[in-house]
């Protein structure tokens, strides 16, 4: 025997949630989703069975404009079908589209055949027709929609549904522009039906009270936790001999009088077992095994002490007790419980209770929070709270001992949910415990687990409901006063990564917000805010992540005249600001550093003093022309912009061209919730057209005429661009054929222009002469439009290189010693050059290599990883346990690669008796499992003595 689930606190949930939400808010069509199971109320999204909108439609809208009627938008209505939740449901109160409440009202099912609402119910919105399925056992196809398609194509037939809520839509109005089925959930009631015993629904009671408890509460969780463990659908599926239907029946009773009713439900794959704990938990109940029959009971909590099964001293112990406590001092004594309300659409609420004494005695708050989802009733959450704060002040006692005999009083075995007095006297121990587990082993004696019986204190004053109101969540205003400001080079210098082509920032002035259920009540909750593109309108993309930075909006008092470079500038600000208070006069070395900007048109100004009379400031010197841009004439009412340089945030997109509009969206958020996009006004912006580029200059520094192999020449030069536009400036040196044509070439190195670099570049790089013939050395700079622009060397002869004489000792003659340069090209992306040194024979037993990356990777997917590798072999194999290759280094490289890395080693290997080959390997790897290998073999003759 023992104790198959028990109660205690159920802990905050892990699961994550996005931007807030979870699977509870959002219709899905996901393959493979499980279906929510419920008890009580809940509010669901659909989960789409179908895998397209059929019979889709689209009516013109035209408005009168002038004395005609033009067509500003296309309105898409269409037919879809979703599943709501398992099991069969009994009242349907309330449909949500778009998070907006479409329909409102009480549509009950009935059990005369032949009445309006025996299969479904019909709700007839301004939006559609939604035909809401019981979810009876032998619910017929659907007739509305599905039944057609199957008619149609026997590939599109769906069943039907039995024992799930499914919902038909029927002409479903998606929106103007809109080919997107809206988010769509039903609020519904349900009440649990086990395969064991009679438990009639609540919300169907024959007296009123009865009826309105299960609206504001649910139906019995004792009933919802059988039916987990009785169904063979959706639960676990066990025989009706595992139960014994009456005492099922009376804790039901007994815990909807306690406890009152609740509203569980799974929306995610869960174990049974995990699930009932769960659910035992909300009335700190257990169910215990008795030879194969689960019997459920709960911990009274009433003060009284229960009937003893026996009294348990030190007489009766085989061996000392094992016991745990937990110290007064750290005992739970506050409990704060997360539920959902009833009254307001079932969203999350939070009751707080504390066991004053606990906290009176100790002056100092324990608390612990509980997701008790399953409640949904304020004033029961308050009373829930109270209790489990009473009870965790008590803290805990459990424990183990052996016994010498194991029966209670009666002479009946002890077994788990039985209580008893566990009295030991040398640790002055006397508790009321119940036992709840028994090890009976073949031999030696029974030993029992336990733990302090729950809830023996007086009784508790009646919980209190939370007086003042609750408001709802902060919901933002759209953002309706912001620029799209197209930036200067100067304002790209600090920009973090790289930018490519067209670089604009968002100057937004920052909304309030307002409490959805009073809306009347704003604040200042607002917090960043999303930037939303389009092309078209007809769709947006995320752009960038969240922006936290901020902009005062002012306009002009006075004319500014263009010339004037010591300029007092005066500006009335926008009287809807809430950020003004937050822009403070700087300093000189500030003002010096263009912290504050004031951006009027396309001209940057750095502001230095402030002169503030209410609303009316004045700006004495500020600085004209600041980041790049140029100084122009300002009329009166110009609008200005006050922002902070770190709160200028660029943002590019590839697709962005030069003359052409775009559409942007401002999307706000407050800690608690965002505003729908919907909501969000459009920006257009039109780009400035391109101007012409000045010209690239491009120098290279002297190079030698004559070198030697293994000589190491310096490459540097200098590209220079007036406007700003380098892309990418690269050295190369290049091998020449017949007629000095160019026959290959080797990039030494390359850069990826940003901030000042795309003004001007340094190049300064080596260039290692790997084998006779002749070469140019050549620095090539590219501009943003594509352009190139080169400065050549003239020839390098490269000759052979001379080895001295060592009269005392004969150097080993290696076959091939230069190798050819080796590249790596990874994912047709970029180039990977690696430079590999002569190889020599030191000895018998020495080999060294070592190798150069001189090259550029650029525009990786992810950072690469050489490797260089040496290895001998030998026509007779190894001898075991020698090792025949090594590593001779590793280089991790960056997603743009600019620097030098040599890597070099030496491997120690047996002499052997005849030739040996030695084999170079260079690898190339990255982390998404790409491998690139390219290897070189050379005869190595040792020479005997050496």
């Amino acid at each position: 025997m023992s104790f198959l689930f028990g109660g205690g606190n159920n802990t905050a949930s892990a699961a994550p949630k996005i931007g807030g939400l979870d699977n509870s808010n959002l219709s899905s069509n996901e393959q493979a989703v499980p279906v929510p199971w419920c008890s009580g109320e809940g509010i669901f999204p659909l989960t789409w069975v179908v895998p397209e909108v059929y019979n889709l439609v689209t009516v013109k809208e035209r408005k009168k404009v002038s004395k005609k009627k033009v067509t500003v938008g296309i309105n898409y209505y269409g037919d879809v079908a979703g599943i709501a939740c398992l099991g069969l449901i009994d009242r349907v109160t309330m449909i949500e589209s778009g998070d907006k409440v479409i329909w409102e009202g009480d549509e009950a099912r009935s059990d005369v055949p032949g009445h309006r609402n025996y299969w479904r119910a019909a709700i007839a919105t301004d939006i559609g027709t939604f035909y809401v399925y019981w979810g009876r056992p032998d619910q017929p196809v659907d007739d509305i929609v599905l039944a057609s398609l199957g008619a149609k194509d026997p590939a599109l037939a769906h069943p039907a549904y039995r024992r799930q809520a499914l919902v038909v839509v029927k002409r479903y109005y998606f929106g103007l522009d809109s080919t997107t089925v809206p988010n769509t959930r039903i609020r519904l009631h349900r009440a649990p039906r086990p395969a064991v015993g009679n438990f009639p629904p609540m919300i169907a009671a024959s007296d009123q009270a009865t009826r309105d408890k299960a609206a504001k509460q649910g139906e019995s969780i004792v009933a919802a936790i059988l039916e987990l463990l009785t169904d063979g659908v959706f639960g676990a599926g066990l025989p009706a001999r595992h139960f014994v239907a009456a005492e099922w029946e009376a804790l039901s009773a007994a815990v909807a009088q306690k406890a009152g009713l609740h509203s569980p439900f799974i929306d995610r794959t869960r174990k049974v077992r995990d699930a009932v704990k769960d659910y035992l938990s909300y009335f700190d109940g257990y169910i215990r095994i008795d030879n194969g029959v689960l019997r459920p009971g709960m911990f009274p909590h009433d003060g009284q002490v229960p009937g003893l099964a026996a009294e348990l001293t030190e007489h009766d112990y085989e061996s000392k007790p094992s016991t745990t406590s937990t110290a007064p001092s750290r005992a739970v004594n506050e409990v704060q419980v997360s539920y959902r309300d009833s009254d307001d659409r079932l969203k999350t609420r939070v009751a707080n209770a504390s066991a004053a004494d606990s906290v009176q005695a100790r002056r100092a708050h324990e608390p612990r929070r509980v997701d008790m989802p399953g409640i949904i009733d304020g004033a029961q959450a308050a009373s829930y709270a109270a209790r489990a704060a009473a009870v965790a002040s008590e803290g805990t006692f459990t424990g183990s001992v052996d016994l010498r005999r194991a029966t209670a009083g009666n002479g009946d075995p002890l077994k788990p949910g039985d209580i008893v007095r566990f009295v030991y006297s040398p640790f002055a121990i006397d508790r009321i415990v119940r036992i709840t587990g028994r090890s009976d082993p073949w031999r030696g004696p029974a030993s029992i687990d336990f733990e302090a019986e729950h809830g023996l204190f007086a009784a508790l004053p009646p919980a209190k409901v939370e007086p003042r109101p609750q408001p709802g969540d902060r919901i933002p205003y759209p953002i309706t006063k912001a620029r799209v400001y197209e930036l200067p080079e100067g304002l790209l210098a600090n920009a973090e990564g790289s930018l490519s082509g067209i670089a604009v920032a968002f100057l937004a002035m920052r909304p309030r917000s307002y409490y959805e259920d009073m809306p009347a009540m704003t604040g200042l909750d607002v917090i960043a805010f999303d930037v939303w593109d389009s092309a078209t309108g007809a769709s947006y993309d995320p752009l960038g992540e969240s922006q936290r930075g901020w902009a005062v909006r002012a306009t002009l008092s006075a004319a500014l005249p263009g010339d004037d470079t010591d300029a007092a500038v005066q500006i009335a600000i926008d009287p809807d600001n809430i950020d003004q208070d937050r822009i403070t006069e700087q300093s000189a070395a500030a003002q010096a550093n263009d912290t504050l900007l004031l951006i009027i048109g396309e001209e940057v100004m750095s502001v230095g003093a402030i002169n503030a009379a209410g609303l009316n400031w004045t700006l004495p010197g500020c600085l004209r022309a600041r980041l790049d841009s140029a100084a122009e004439a300002h009329a009166a009412g110009k609008v200005a912009w006050l922002v902070y340089a770190d709160d200028v945030t660029p943002l590019s997109h590839k697709q962005w061209t030069p003359d052409t509009d775009r559409r942007f969206k401002l999307q706000p958020r407050t800690a608690s919730d965002v505003l729908e996009l919907s909501q969000a006004p459009v920006f257009v912006y039109h780009f400035k057209p391109a101007t012409a580029a000045a010209p690239v200059a491009v120098t290279l520094e002297p190079v030698p005429a004559a070198a030697a192999v293994g000589d190491m020449l310096t490459v540097s030069g200098e590209a220079t661009a007036p406007s700003g536009n380098l892309a990418t400036v690269a050295a190369v040196w290049m091998r020449l054929g017949e007629g000095d044509a160019p026959a290959g070439e080797q990039t030494l190195s390359m850069v990826v222009c940003s901030g000042a670099q795309k003004s001007v570049c340094p190049v300064a790089t080596m260039a290692v002469m790997m084998a006779p013939g002749r070469y140019r050395a050549e620095i090539r700079a590219v501009n943003a439009a594509g352009a190139t622009t080169k400065a050549t060397s003239g020839v390098v002869v490269v000759g052979a290189a001379v080895v001295p004489e060592e009269p005392e000792k004969q150097v080993p003659t290696i076959a091939a010693q230069i190798l050819e340069p080796e590249t790596l090209t990874l994912n047709g992306a970029g180039n990977l050059h690696l430079t590999v040194l002569p190889v020599q024979s030191h000895g018998r037993r020495h080999l060294i290599s070592w190798c150069v990356t001189l090259g550029l990777f650029i525009n990786a997917e992810s950072e690469v990883r050489v490797v260089l590798e040496l290895a001998v072999a030998r026509a007779g194999g190894w001898p075991p346990g020698e090792s025949s290759s090594m590593d001779l280094g590793k280089v991790r490289l960056r997603r743009t690669y600019t620097e030098e890395h040599t890597f070099s080693g030496t491997m120690l290997y047996d002499p052997p008796a005849d030739l040996t080959q030695y084999v170079l390997v260079i690898r190339g790897e990255s982390p998404t499992g790409a491998f690139y290998a390219r290897a070189r073999s050379l005869l190595v003759q040792d020479m005997p003595g050496s």
